[in-house]
């Protein structure tokens, strides 16, 4: 794992242990090209909500939807930079697909 998805891990990993009533998972995926673990939000449901940590690069995104990649390939910012962006989308897709409710 690097720090981008180190810092990732980190700031979902309290988020979903603010809320417990999230039903989630964490998957690690092995292939022959590599490892990346995946968080998947609501698994199996209509509104399951991802995060694929590939090693310096995450997939954020819904299921039966759109995804956004973040990596810093060619731009000036930090692990910690790509990893909060990629949080702040995570965050925006559960609270979209109805599994986390929007701050008051």
């Amino acid at each position: 794992m690097t720090n981008v998805d180190l810092v990732f891990e980190r700031l979902a990993r309290e988020l979903l242990a603010q809320h417990p009533e999230i039903p989630h998972e964490w998957r690690p995926i092995r292939r022959w090209w590599g490892k990346r673990l995946d968080l998947i939000c609501a698994p199996g449901a209509p509104n399951e909500v991802f995060a694929s940590l590939t090693g310096g690069a995450i997939t954020v995104g819904v299921t039966k939807g759109a995804h956004d990649d973040f990596e810093h390939f060619g731009r000036r910012v930090t692990d910690e930079d790509v990893a909060r962006e990629a949080f702040e989308r995570f965050v925006e897709a559960l609270t979209q697909s109805g599994l986390l409710s929007p701050p008051k």
